[in-house]
C-alpha cells in the first residue's frame, strides 16, 4: 500500500508541474508573412495553357503576378506547388 501511494503521489505531482509549466506566458510569435502590397507587372507576359514554363518564368494571372518554382505545362498558376504568387498587379 506504501508503494502505490507513493507512486500515486509521484504521479499527481509530476502531472502538476506539467501542468503548471504551461501556464507560463507563451513567447511572443514571429510577424506573419505579409506580401507586398502591389508588384509591378509591366512587360510581363500572360499566362497561356499550352506553353512549358521553366523556374523563374513568370507570368500575369487574374491580376496577379506568379512564378513557376517547377517545369510545368498545363498547370494554372494559382493551382498547385508549380507556382509562387508574388502578388497583386498594380
Amino acid at each position: 500500500m506504501k508503494i502505490k501511494l507513493s507512486a500515486l503521489l509521484l504521479c499527481s505531482t509530476l502531472f502538476l508541474a506539467n501542468v503548471n509549466a504551461t501556464d507560463k506566458k507563451a513567447p511572443a510569435r514571429p510577424a506573419a508573412f505579409k506580401p507586398k502590397v502591389f508588384v509591378s507587372c509591366a512587360g510581363v507576359q500572360p499566362f497561356f495553357y499550352g506553353f512549358t514554363y521553366y523556374p523563374g518564368q513568370r507570368v500575369v494571372y487574374a491580376n496577379g503576378l506568379y512564378q513557376a518554382a517547377q517545369t510545368n505545362q498545363g498547370v494554372w498558376p494559382n493551382f498547385g506547388p508549380a507556382w509562387f504568387w508574388l502578388g497583386p498587379c498594380n
